[in-house]
């Protein structure tokens, strides 16, 4: 098939630098090549973000003779429900206990390997022998048990946040977070209008054609402004927890004393010969402290550790986040934290992560979550459509080169997309990188063509 360009950047009659012909023709080529590229991993998102999201409704499906049990009158305490995971898991350590949640509803004990227990900072999303043992609470019987690495919440996250390829994959999840990122801007701007006050094309789809590429063209651009806002949330609070760039987030967090609070490291349950006490001592505390209705407790795994009571309802309802530390031989609060200890930073992370992954607002919020990764399906979908139906037969079409390297872009412009790869580094090197590819490319077509034009006139072309 032969090269051909194409005549969609075409010249725009305006003054102003920030929407000049040659701009808009340069943003163009990157919108379209950013599209084809980013268009598996951006599609590959969307859909395991979505099985996510719905994580709540399926779990329970699936998993339906783990989770319930026929209710009774009374329950068994809670150390005869983690005896009966520890009887059956001798050669694992118990690391947190998640009481019943309500009538009829499952206990579980958390299992771990000896080795990975004693561990600290383990990496993120990293692997895990860890399993999740559901007790019965009112016969304190062992009803069956999953690998967390199998458990549906874990693979899917894993599936969407590092495609099972560790690092590796958390960096190809960034790169299409980043290039989704790259391609909202840069879509933005080939929306921007020459006269805001036209309407049709601009503001609302032309619906007088129903049809053909004018369809596809008004829908990909006009509802990209309109969901332009919602997308970018959600992409901005994905870059929260992505490999390079969350690693700077959380290194700014630090540098800036805005984590999380926690007991002082010197701080450690007093040993004084006496056993730990029971996991049922624990409950009134929880009752003092409104914890009663959710919440799970981390067990010490040495001598000096703390029992650790945390309000256990997910993302959801970040305020009634509450973690109390007790020594496990006194049964007394060493150290406590709730939301309102939270800085700002980790307040707005909190809420970040919990908007991204459909916690935030319950059912609203996975709402939103789903609409966001659907029309982000469509836009990448349709602009591939677009292509596919204006290109000219028997060749590529491609955008134009636009020669002048950054010679039209305003000075403020080029300011904004510096900071931006600063901040998101992936983002950057990438940006580099596919720009040096780029032109190493157009110089071999432009030789290729200097070396055409004397065969084309040996042969009477």
């Amino acid at each position: 098939m032969t090269q051909a360009t194409m005549s969609e950047p075409a010249a725009r009659p305006v003054k102003t630098a920030w929407i000049s012909p040659r701009l808009y023709a340069k943003f163009w080529r990157l919108h379209f090549y950013a599209g084809f590229i980013a268009a598996p991993i951006i599609i590959w998102l969307c859909v395991t973000g979505i099985l996510y999201i719905l994580t709540p409704q399926i779990e329970p499906l699936i998993y339906s003779n783990l989770f319930t049990v026929s209710p009774q009158q009374t329950q068994t305490t809670l150390d005869q429900q983690l005896a009966a995971a520890q009887a059956a898991y001798p050669y694992m350590m118990a690391t947190q206990f998640h009481p019943s949640k309500g009538a009829g509803k499952t206990a579980y004990v958390v299992v771990t390997p000896h080795s990975e227990a004693h561990m600290t900072g383990m990496r993120h999303s990293g692997p895990t022998g860890n399993i999740d043992v559901f007790i019965n609470p009112y016969t304190a019987q062992v009803v069956g048990s999953i690998p967390e690495m199998d458990r549906y919440s874990r693979a899917v996250m894993d599936l969407h946040g590092n495609l099972y390829l560790g690092d590796f994959g958390r960096l190809l999840t960034e790169l299409g977070t980043v290039w989704a990122l790259a391609l909202l801007l840069s879509g933005l701007y080939a929306w921007m209008p020459q006269h805001w006050n036209k309407v049709w094309g601009v503001w609302l789809p032309r619906i007088q054609k129903w049809k053909g590429r004018m369809w596809w063209r008004d829908f990909h651009s006009v509802g990209g402004m309109y969901f332009s806002l919602l997308v970018l949330v959600f992409l901005a609070t994905a870059l929260m927890i992505t490999l390079a760039s969350g690693t700077i987030f959380a290194l700014t967090r630090v540098v800036l004393r805005q984590t999380t609070p926690a007991a002082p490291v010197t701080l450690h349950s007093q040993e004084t010969g006496a056993q730990p006490v029971s996991l049922q001592s624990l409950v009134p505390i929880a009752e003092a402290n409104d914890l009663s209705q959710s919440y799970m407790i981390t067990l010490p795994v040495n001598p000096q550790g703390f029992f650790k009571l945390s309000a256990d309802n997910g993302m959801g309802k970040p305020e009634l986040r509450h973690d109390l530390s007790i020594d496990q031989y006194s049964g007394k609060v060493v150290f406590s934290t709730s939301w309102a200890d939270y800085p700002i930073l980790t307040k707005l992370t909190v809420w970040g992560l919990s908007f991204h992954f459909g916690d935030l607002f319950g059912v609203f919020n996975q709402v939103l979550g789903i609409l966001a990764c659907l029309v982000l399906i469509f836009f990448t979908v349709s602009g591939i459509v677009m292509w596919w139906k204006r290109r000219p037969a028997n060749a590529w079409g491609l955008p134009r080169v636009v020669p002048g390297g950054l010679s039209p872009m305003p000075r403020g412009l080029i300011a904004i997309i510096v900071v931006l790869c600063v901040l998101q580094p992936t983002l950057g090197i990438s940006l580099l990188l596919a720009m040096g590819i780029d032109s190493l490319v157009l110089r071999i077509l432009a030789r290729r063509v200097v070396q055409a034009k004397p065969l084309q006139g040996l042969t009477g072309d």
